[in-house]
């Protein structure tokens, strides 16, 4: 009996273990992003160069578009932009790597929007003469509409879209002095078991720039039927990395088959180097874990019935 108390404890264990997993989502917004309700500014939402050298001067525009039937007013200005150690953005703090924000110039402070029309930001930046330092600059024009209320929100990878309030980033790689080039993989993980399958299935991977300029990280991730083979996802993602920050990255499969095994595949190239990760994925619904859960506590009551009927008999027959 001692024996069999311990398989039984062994097995609610490993079922209160299996339930405990948890299935991790995200989203993102990529392309059109509100100043306010029907000012929208169109585009990737950053601007990137790299080997930028000193005395070089960059321009570009940024186009705003107005759905209102009367005239907006949008209020743009340069900031430092930077990326904290826990992901969060940072308009705020000036450092050695945010100096571009006092490169950046526009033609005004404040751009009138007609009624259903749209117009160009003009920007430039004119880099120092006497700039010696190599690495990451960035910083972000600020896009507010006159008038609107500012409630922040993070959307994407890389832009802050609030409901009045907008910044687009500038990210500039320059060659000088003290670059600095590195990058690793901290950790991969997908769930090994699923319960909810129309939420999809998550690779979530977390990386480290140890650097001071930021790339590029391709990831390529593949999602097979274990039992036939048969490709069921498959996705490609390019993600910047800010220089001395910690990122997490996620690549999504959204509405994967309520029930299935599946082998997660995921290669991911950072700074020329390719790494290969790979788990196998029970996808399975909440109920049926119940029901089976269910079936095996019936089972072992009736073992353990089964067997005291048998020490019973054992009893009589002795006595």
């Amino acid at each position: 009996m001692k024996r069999l108390g311990l398989v039984v404890g062994g097995i609610l264990v490993l079922l209160a273990g299996v339930i405990a997993l948890a299935v991790p989502t995200t989203s993102a917004v990529e392309g059109e992003y509100q100043i306010s309700d029907k000012v929208l500014v169109t585009g990737p939402g950053r601007t990137s160069y790299n080997d930028v050298k000193a005395g070089d001067v960059l321009t570009g525009k940024i186009e705003v578009t107005n759905s209102f039937n009367e005239v907006k007013e949008v209020k743009v200005w340069a900031v430092p932009f930077s990326v904290a150690e826990n992901g969060v953005y940072d308009f705020f703090t000036e450092g050695t790597l945010t100096e571009v924000s006092k490169w950046l110039s526009l033609e005004k402070e404040v751009y009138t929007v007609p009624a259903q029309g749209s117009i160009d930001v003009n920007w430039t930046i004119t880099v120092p003469r006497n700039w010696t330092l190599g690495g990451s600059q960035t910083a972000a024009l600020k896009f507010h509409t006159v008038g609107s209320d500012n409630t922040e929100k993070e959307v994407s990878g890389y832009v802050t879209q609030t409901t009045s309030n907008f910044a687009w980033l500038f990210l500039l790689n320059m060659d000088g002095e003290g670059v600095v080039r590195g990058g690793k993989i901290l950790s991969w993980d997908v769930p090994m078991i699923i319960f909810d399958g129309e939420n999809g299935i998550t690779a979530k991977t977390t990386y480290k720039n140890d650097g001071n300029v930021n790339f590029q990280i391709k990831s390529h991730i593949t999602m097979y039927d274990a039992f036939n083979g048969v490709l069921a996802y498959e996705n490609d993602k390019t993600t910047m990395i800010m220089p001395e920050t910690q990122t997490e990255i996620t690549q999504h499969w959204d509405g994967s088959p309520a029930i299935g095994v599946f082998r997660v595949s995921e290669e991911i190239d950072v700074l020329g180097n390719t790494e290969k990760f790979e788990k196998l994925v029970l996808v399975v619904p909440l109920w049926f874990v119940i029901i089976v859960i269910g079936i095996l506590l019936l089972l072992i009551w009736a073992l353990v019935l089964k067997i005291r009927e048998y020490h019973k008999r054992q009893k009589r027959l002795n006595s």
